[in-house]
């Protein structure tokens, strides 16, 4: 089976406005493309949820989808996980990959190791203007960290590195 993730328009009241921002939706396919249940929101807070990725434990049998959180703040982007059980299951509440101070987190991907039992997620951090680096944390199956996040490596100049990983 497959776990298919996506951004999706939403129009939302916020106090006296009207906006439409991005929810994180999410659906199950069979091998052969058919749908397994209902289409199921991920995340639903307010301001724009994007950019998913989606990695899966055969070990644990569960999906950590990771994206990018933005906020009323422009240039705080935060980086955000969540479990997700094969057979649909939300496991847990949002997991904050890096989300503490304002800066600029883009640009997630995440793999799963097996054999290790852990999923590493990677993400652009931009610290000023020309300053970015990417980041990794790793994340264990029942979604708490085995350490702090650090640098992989660093990058003067304008960014956007659309990083991926692999386990």
């Amino acid at each position: 089976q497959y776990l298919v993730v996506w951004p999706q328009c939403v129009a939302k009241v916020n106090g006296p406005f009207f906006q439409e921002e991005f929810d994180l939706r999410a659906a199950r396919l069979a091998g052969n493309g058919s749908m397994l249940g209902s289409p199921f929101t991920l995340s639903d807070w307010n301001q724009d949820q994007v950019r998913p990725r989606v990695a899966y434990d055969g070990d644990d049998n569960q999906y950590l989808v990771v994206w990018e959180s933005h906020t009323f703040i422009a240039a705080d982007t935060d980086i955000y996980a969540r479990r997700v059980g094969a057979d649909g299951s939300i496991v847990g509440e949002p997991i904050p990959v890096a989300a503490s101070g304002a800066q600029q987190r883009l640009y997630p991907d995440v793999a799963y190791k097996p054999g290790f039992d852990e999923y590493a997620v990677i993400w652009e951090a931009g610290f000023a203007f020309n300053q970015h680096a990417v980041r990794k944390r790793h994340i264990l199956p029942d979604g708490t960290y085995w350490n702090g996040a650090a640098t992989v490596a660093y990058a003067n100049g304008l960014a956007g590195f659309y990083l991926n990983i692999a386990g």
